[in-house]
């Protein structure tokens, strides 16, 4: 949602605003997490088996930042493997957009950051 709204905001600029979706990805939970709970690890495994690489993930994101026939592309949501994929009707929604900055906004002036 953020990304729809500086798509929005920076529509008359060459910067693009574009989103990706993490999909599962493998880390060594071990090194990551070192004391993790035998039944976490092994729930893990179990899940990791459907994850992909962190390079696979990142072929993503040099397409996405290397790529010049995307040099226009803005608004858009990626999935990997490099494929355009649609967020689901309710984020892409510009009422539901602008309750997000304005909450977004009254928490970033509530602690001093805007």
């Amino acid at each position: 949602m953020y990304t729809y709204h500086l798509a929005n905001k920076w529509k008359e600029s060459n910067i693009a605003a574009n989103c990706i979706r993490v999909t599962n990805v493998k880390v060594d939970i071990n090194k990551k997490f070192p004391g993790i709970p035998k039944w976490q690890n092994a729930l893990y495994k179990m899940k990791s088996s459907f994850s992909i690489s962190p390079s696979e993930m990142a072929t993503t994101y040099t397409y996405l930042a290397t790529d010049e026939a995307l040099n226009k592309t803005t608004r858009k949501y990626w999935d990997y493997p490099k494929k355009e994929v649609q967020s689901n009707k309710w984020s892409r929604n510009k009422k539901h957009i602008d309750q997000l900055m304005q909450l977004t906004e009254s928490y970033l002036l509530d602690t001093n950051y805007a």
